[in-house]
């Protein structure tokens, strides 16, 4: 092979799996991987209207798409959903561990149920799956995208159990990178302030969103092209890419959401 010669790319028609990838960021990472010819697996705890929607819209921009469902905090619906895609799939080029839990806390506010809750879906499911799925994506040589947050670099002292899971996937981007090589690449997104929170309305959203470095925030669109590029970048593994306008080096106390900025 030349030296300027990529290997063939094995992950060609090749499904992605997107977990809360019937609404918000997993929809626009859903849509922007069929574009490019991917076939989606979205994920959503329940054939609701919202799951309904985003298939109906996939469909009609041509785009080869399915529905699976499972509670992520429930182990045993997780293994179920992963025991139905081995029966069903013959290789996964991706899997995208977009869905997450992200419930207000603080060190006062803090409590055994909440922070266990948040462990349950943001750490312990995204495991599971990439223990479960670990032999479709080695049979492509796939990927797993982990979204992550950019407050791991410049962590303020709002939603504390959130921010403490984040901590631990990003410390599991590099063991599993290591773990799984060479047949799975493992990488991961961290987005900035992206979309609205549960706290904030349109407006409140709008009049912080740009408040960044380069004076342009990310957007949906953003990170979804993000996890493009780790999909298709097959000499990238144990990496997380900041997509955030330059979020991260800001030093906020509170989160925007709830003490936001008056400049």
């Amino acid at each position: 092979m030349a030296i300027n010669e990529l290997p063939p790319d094995n992950t060609a028609l090749k499904p992605v799996l997107i977990t809360g990838g019937t609404k918000r960021m997993g929809l626009a990472i859903a849509q922007a991987l069929g574009q490019q010819g991917y076939p989606v697996i979205l994920h959503a705890r329940q054939n609701d209207a919202a799951a309904q929607a985003a298939l109906d819209q996939l469909q009609s921009d041509s785009i080869a798409v399915s529905l699976v469902f499972a509670d992520l905090a429930d182990p045993l619906s997780l293994a179920a959903m992963i025991s139905d895609l081995a029966c069903t799939q013959n290789g996964l080029a991706g899997l995208v561990n977009n869905a997450g839990l992200f419930l207000e806390d603080d060190l006062v506010h803090f409590s055994p149920e909440i922070f266990a809750g948040h462990m349950a879906v943001n750490v312990q499911a995204p495991i599971l799956l990439i223990q479960g799925c670990r032999e479709l994506l080695a049979s492509a040589k796939g990927c797993v995208v982990n979204l992550l947050d950019h407050n791991i670099e410049n962590p303020n002292i709002d939603f504390l159990s959130y921010k403490l899971t984040r901590f631990a996937m990003a410390g599991g981007v590099r063991i599993l990178a290591r773990a799984l090589a060479p047949d799975i690449r493992v990488n991961a997104v961290a987005p900035g302030l992206t979309l609205p929170s549960p706290l904030q309305d349109e407006d409140e959203f709008a009049a912080i969103h740009n408040l960044v470095p380069l004076g342009r925030g990310s957007y949906p669109a953003d990170i979804a092209q993000a996890v493009l590029y780790l999909l298709r970048a097959r000499a990238v593994t144990g990496q997380i890419l900041f997509v955030d306008g330059g979020e991260r080096f800001l030093a906020r106390r509170r989160d925007v959401s709830m003490e936001p900025p008056t400049h």
